[in-house]
């Protein structure tokens, strides 16, 4: 189980609390391994924080299982920025499982860069009420061929309260590919990614 590391707290000028972690896993000695987080929660229901979380998962080992799991429930008055970084190895599965319940303002960035025969899931819960806002941002790259992803997000609101999702997938190709299909859509009149979502859907 690795847990995160180097927790920074300290106050502003208004006597607000704040804390920045920094925490750096490279996984590269056993074929199956736990990360979990869970951000150090301001003392107090209506405790005003500011929380700045930096993960970097870094997967050396082939064939590696890894489940990362985040549970955040600060006050609802605090503001929680999260990153996380995951660079897998060839062939390895890795599941992420976030959920989010506290916090006036939450973001949370997940960026993934896939080897050959990797498998990535990501999942998120969030439950949000009175004038809370979360901004879940996903980003996974294939940036080798044969690299399967998943993604499932879901979110109760109720009151003002609002979120956003927002998910991008790279799928890289051979450039000698990406120049015929460059040819194809321009042979037939429509654009680059029309020709593609017809490709999809011919499939």
């Amino acid at each position: 189980m690795l847990e995160l590391a180097k927790i920074d707290r300290r106050r502003d000028l208004h006597g607000k609390e704040k804390s920045r972690t920094f925490a750096m896993d490279t996984l590269n000695g056993a074929d199956q391994q736990a990360a979990r987080e869970n951000p150090v929660q301001a003392r107090g229901h209506d405790s005003v924080a500011g929380t700045n979380v930096l993960r970097a998962i870094s997967v050396l080992q082939d064939h590696a299982v890894i489940d990362h799991y985040k549970l955040q429930t600060e006050s609802a008055r605090a503001y929680h920025v999260s990153t996380l970084q995951i660079q897998l190895g060839r062939d390895t599965n890795f599941r992420s499982h976030s959920l989010s319940f506290g916090g006036a303002l939450v973001r949370n960035d997940i960026n993934a860069v896939l080897s050959e025969g990797c498998e990535c899931t990501l999942n998120g819960l969030y439950l949000v009420g009175g004038e809370q806002h979360i901004d879940n941002h996903t980003s996974i790259d294939h940036a080798k061929p044969h690299a399967a992803s998943h993604e499932l997000y879901k979110g109760i609101l109720e009151g003002h309260s609002t979120a956003v999702f927002n998910g991008k997938i790279l799928v890289r190709t051979a450039p000698e590919l990406h120049r015929k299909a460059v040819l194809s859509a321009t042979a037939e009149g429509i654009s680059l990614s029309q020709w593609i979502s017809r490709q999809i859907e011919l499939a």
